[in-house]
């Protein structure tokens, strides 16, 4: 017969985690003491065994034998967890170790080539080609090899920190473990070691928002100065990485403010949502100056949004004979002798062979140019809002291919990076080119069938963590919709950022709701603390 719970020398856990005092002893448990296994934080009282050995509790009526009985505890539990990430940084570099670093067209607007450039590509208010954060720490590198370590050194210190984040929000002992490697995998997968190969934005892209969710989610669960300012810290290097990703900040400031609005320590919360309201003003108005300096790019003369939206009407307007005619209707300059752009066949299927040479052409219409700066990015808008159905049902039909295994862009970028043997590389990413829905579904439809028993059973999953995982899965569908809605072309690579972090946050959300039905299964009356905010 399962026990209640543990008892702090005559206060219940609950008791423990509120302060109060015990009226049988007079003793004061420690408001700061967690009824979780103190792993990666301060350890203030014993550890006892729980209703369940693989349950930890705490026992603050000895604290004398904090020196002795508890530091072991930590460190022998601490233990596996260091060989484990010792083991995935020492592959995950020899995986890159050795080869040499992939460069591209776009390359040349982050780090100088060979012959140099005539035009700057560091500039903290937007006058260069790209935002300012990949190039800054291109320049700190020196050089294409010591660039690529330092890439793959920022991920690993990003996923390690994001593992740690996962396995001290769950309570279940084995689950903790579960949830560190399952972590670690995904970074594992060549999917994402590739781009720690390439002299792009990816990798630092990938890392900076790995790193700002393993802070968020400390963060959430454990209000903190610390976490708050890594939170917003990388949230906002993640934000100027790339033009016009304001969006970002705005959306976390205002999730801050409503935290604040909803609970305690309103000071901190709304000190973050200020900070990252700061963030988007910089991010907008360096962004608009990227758009302009990106005409020195090649010597073409072509704006960001010139180049970006012409593609767009390339690839997805001009093929649609409704679409053609309302821009038509709305100033948008003949295509005539420009070309006929077919429809692609698929989603994943452009011809940009074909681009490239309307692209030339266009170049020599001052009429598309002028346009194109002047009233396209508006007026896609507009027909995203006057359009809801057309829009998003082009977007479901490219979501899959978005969101599906980058092993496929991987083969026009180069031979990918596999640091793991099949099948462990093909947990997350299962690199199906029959279905663009297997690589995601099934996780999908996981969590799916883990929320309904979790309802059955009235198991009490903890809110912050459920929170953080929903919010950082339909955040990273809108992160993915906002890269489609202004990319035509690469548009798999361009959404991978949201395709690793819808991945975590499905992940965040099955070891949550997996939390809660063993603790559920072990001692149901612990389901009452689970959810406390």
């Amino acid at each position: 017969m399962a026990r209640p719970a543990a008892k702090i020398r005559g206060a219940t856990l609950e008791n423990h985690r509120n302060g109060e005092s015990s009226a049988e002893t007079g003793a004061v448990a420690s408001p700061s003491s967690s009824s979780e296994t103190p792993l990666f934080g301060r350890v203030e009282s014993r550890l006892i065994d729980g209703p369940d050995d693989n349950l930890s509790y705490v026992d603050a009526a000895h604290p004398g034998d904090d020196m002795f009985v508890a530091p072991w505890r930590r460190y022998r539990e601490f233990l596996p967890f260091v060989v484990i990430a010792v083991a995935f940084a020492a592959v995950r570099l020899v995986a890159i170790w050795g080869r040499s670093p992939l460069v591209y067209p776009d390359s040349a607007t982050y780090r100088p080539p060979p012959g140099g450039l005539s035009y700057p590509l560091v500039s903290f208010m937007g006058n260069a080609p790209r935002s300012w954060v990949v190039p800054f720490f291109y320049r700190l590198l020196g050089s294409d090899e010591l660039r690529v370590r330092g890439q793959a050194v920022a991920s690993i210190g990003a996923w390690i920190a994001l593992a740690t984040s996962a396995a001290s929000v769950v309570h279940h002992r084995w689950l903790k473990n579960g949830a560190f490697i399952a972590v670690l995998l995904l970074a594992w997968s060549p999917h994402v070691a590739f781009w720690d190969l390439t002299l792009l934005a990816e990798s630092f892209s990938i890392s900076l928002s790995v790193a700002a969710l393993a802070c968020w989610l400390r963060f959430a669960t454990r209000p903190s100065w610390a976490a708050a300012l890594g939170a917003v810290g990388f949230s906002g290097l993640w934000v100027l990485t790339r033009p016009f990703q304001y969006p970002i900040a705005v959306a976390l400031a205002g999730t801050c403010l409503l935290w604040a609005w909803r609970g305690e320590k309103r000071a901190m919360k709304t000190t973050a949502a200020v900070a990252l309201l700061m963030v988007a003003a910089w991010s907008i108005a360096s962004s608009a100056r990227v758009a302009e300096s990106y005409r020195h790019r090649d010597g073409y003369g072509v704006s960001y949004f010139a180049e970006a939206f012409g593609q767009n009407f390339y690839h997805r307007y001009l093929p649609d004979p409704a679409a053609a005619a309302w821009f038509t209707r709305r100033g948008m300059p003949s295509s005539v002798g420009l070309g006929e752009p077919e429809a692609p066949s698929s989603p994943d299927k452009s011809d940009y062979t074909g681009w490239v040479a309307y692209y030339a052409r266009m170049r020599d219409r001052p009429d598309w140019l002028r346009w194109l700066d002047k009233d396209a990015q508006t007026l896609v808008l507009r027909y995203t809002v006057t359009h809801p159905l057309k829009v998003f049902g082009d977007f479901g039909d490219a979501a899959p291919y978005l969101l599906r295994s980058a092993t496929n862009p991987t083969s026009y970028y180069g031979a990918p990076v596999d640091p793991l043997p099949d099948p462990l590389d093909r947990i997350f990413f299962w690199g199906s080119r029959s279905s663009p829905w297997a690589d995601w579904a099934l996780w999908v439809l996981a969590v799916l069938s883990l929320g309904i028993t979790s309802t059955v059973r009235r198991a009490r999953p903890d809110r912050r963590l459920l929170t953080v995982g929903v919010l950082t899965t339909v955040g990273s569908l809108g992160l993915i919709f906002e890269g489609w809605l202004g990319s035509a072309y690469e548009m798999v690579r361009h959404a991978l950022s949201g395709a690793v972090l819808v991945r975590v946050g499905l992940l965040l959300l099955a070891a949550c709701l997996l939390d809660a039905l063993l603790r559920a299964k072990s001692d149901p009356s612990t389901d009452r603390m689970a959810s406390r905010a």
